[in-house]
Order: C-alpha cells, then sequence, then structure tokens
C-alpha cells in the first residue's frame, strides 16, 4: 500500500537500473506541487529589451536558493513577483509559441515524467547506497527561442537523500542543440499530436536529472576546472556567453557550474571531433521524431 501511494504522486528509478538494487536504494522522481497538468511553456525573452546581459539567466539569481525561488515564482499562474512591465515582455515573448499551441496543450505533465522515467532506464542510472527512500522533486519550465530553432528547460529540484534533514536545492538549465532551418511546412514540432516536441522535452528533462544526480553523489560527480572561463555556446541560433567553471565536456556539449552555482549543459559552437562516439540520447531537436 506503501508503494502504492508513492506511485500516485511520483515515479520509481529502481531495481531495473541496477541488479543488487535493494528497496531501499529507490529513488522516487516526482513534480513539486507548483507543478500543473500540463507542462509550462515559455518564450524566451530579448534579454535586451528586459536589461538583462545576454549571457544571463531568464531568472537572475545569486546562488542556487534565488534561482530556485525564482522558478517557483514564474511557473506560479499570476505570480506576484513578475511586474507590469515584465509581464508585458514575457507576453509579446510567449507569441513564439502560438504555432505549437496544440502541440503544447498535449505536454501532460504524467506522460512526460513516465517517459522520463523510462529513458533513464537503459542509462544504467546508479543509485547510491546511502540513498534510502530518496527522492528528487522537479519544478520545470520549458523555453523556446525567438528563432524558433532550440528548447530550453529550466528546472529547480529538490533532493532528499533520505537520511540527512533538510533537503538540497538544486538548479539547472539544459539547452537543446539547436535545429537546423525549416519552412513553416517542415517544421514537426508543430505537428498537433507533438510527438517530436514532446521528444525534445523528455530528452531535456532526462539529461537535467542525469546530471543533478551525479551533482549531489561525490562518487560521480565530475570535477570542476579551477579556472573560470567564459563558454561561447549555441541557444538556437544564437552565439551566448556563460563564465563558468566546465565540469564535462563530451560530444560537442559542455556542463557547466555557473557563478551562481547552478548547473547548465549546452551545445558548444563547433560539433563533435570526427569519429567520436556519440550517444543518440543527446537532446538533438533535428532527429527527435519518436514518441
Amino acid at each position: 500500500m506503501k508503494r502504492r501511494r508513492a506511485l500516485a504522486s511520483g515515479l520509481l528509478l529502481a531495481g531495473a537500473l541496477r541488479p543488487d538494487a535493494r528497496a531501499g536504494d529507490e529513488l522516487l522522481l516526482r513534480w513539486s506541487p507548483q507543478m500543473g497538468p500540463r507542462a509550462t511553456f515559455r518564450g524566451v525573452l530579448n534579454k535586451d529589451s528586459a536589461g538583462m546581459g545576454a549571457g544571463q539567466f531568464l531568472y537572475p539569481a545569486p546562488n542556487v536558493a534565488g534561482f530556485f525561488a525564482a522558478i517557483l515564482a514564474h511557473a506560479a499562474v499570476n505570480s506576484a513577483a513578475r511586474d507590469a512591465q515584465m509581464l508585458k515582455l514575457q507576453t509579446n515573448a510567449d507569441r513564439v509559441l502560438e504555432p505549437y499551441s496544440a502541440a503544447i496543450d498535449g505536454l501532460a505533465a504524467d506522460d512526460l515524467l513516465t517517459r522520463t522515467r523510462t529513458a533513464l532506464l537503459p542509462q544504467g542510472l546508479v543509485i547510491r547506497r546511502g540513498w534510502v527512500n530518496a527522492n528528487l522533486e522537479l519544478t520545470p519550465i520549458f523555453l523556446m527561442t525567438q528563432d524558433r530553432r532550440a528548447v530550453l528547460l529550466d528546472v529547480a529540484a529538490q533532493f532528499h537523500d533520505g537520511a540527512s534533514g533538510a533537503p538540497r536545492q538544486l538548479g539547472m538549465r539544459v539547452v537543446s542543440t539547436p535545429r537546423g532551418t525549416f519552412s513553416a511546412e517542415e517544421d514537426e514540432w508543430a505537428n498537433a499530436e507533438g510527438h517530436a516536441l514532446k521528444q525534445v522535452c523528455v530528452d531535456l528533462l532526462t539529461l537535467a536529472v542525469r546530471h543533478m544526480l551525479d551533482h549531489v553523489d561525490p562518487d560521480r560527480a565530475p570535477a570542476a576546472t579551477s579556472v573560470e572561463r567564459t563558454v561561447r555556446f549555441a541557444e538556437g541560433g544564437t552565439q551566448r556567453m556563460e563564465r563558468s567553471r566546465v565540469l564535462e565536456q563530451h560530444c560537442g556539449r559542455a556542463l557547466l557550474l555557473t557563478l551562481s552555482n547552478t548547473l547548465m549543459s549546452v551545445p558548444l559552437l563547433h560539433p563533435p571531433a570526427p569519429g567520436q562516439e556519440c550517444p543518440a540520447a543527446m537532446p538533438s531537436p533535428q532527429v527527435a521524431t519518436g514518441r
């Protein structure tokens, strides 16, 4: 009965991930109470019009706690944290979503969570010993670039290892690999059934969960370079920059630890080296047509 109640509010990642996993090693993956019946989608703001630097997050914050609070405020309906000017800018930015309204309406939250769990299983995600009845609670917001070539995921998360008292707050942005140019007739994301756009969202969530769990596990977390540097990456057809420490660089993507201690997974401006073996699960909207 206890297990059935847990499944009602989230999804368990357990024994199938590791042959010797015990019941206590299960990880409950779930949405936060702020999550509605459908995924939240926004258009990426024109950062110059919003008075923000080109490399800044939509949620400028000095640390993870600030990032976490900002995402929760943005996810709330009619949030008082957003003043009239910002609301006007966001309304204008959201017009980019109009061709995708039918597809976005079909992004049911429960289906996204189920598909993300299914995508994580074959990756051999290891639940660390000592994570007794651990859970990861997610609050995601998806954003589309104004050129409609990329989707961004901003996700606030709370991780509880089941042992320590207070949950650990995490923040991450994942930027999809930009798709090529296209005509309105060739835009697979606008398909009313939403298969292609849904797959992009699942890919981004899967990558975010994997990186965040690695980040909280000292045995698996990649070591940051000691030197901060400016990393240039693609956000749709636009070049962006982020001052950060590089945690990982592989297959044309980089995992960054920003100055506000949030994670970013971004596509670099240069493609992977010839002959480099890259997993098919990397977020690549050009081929994301599966169900």
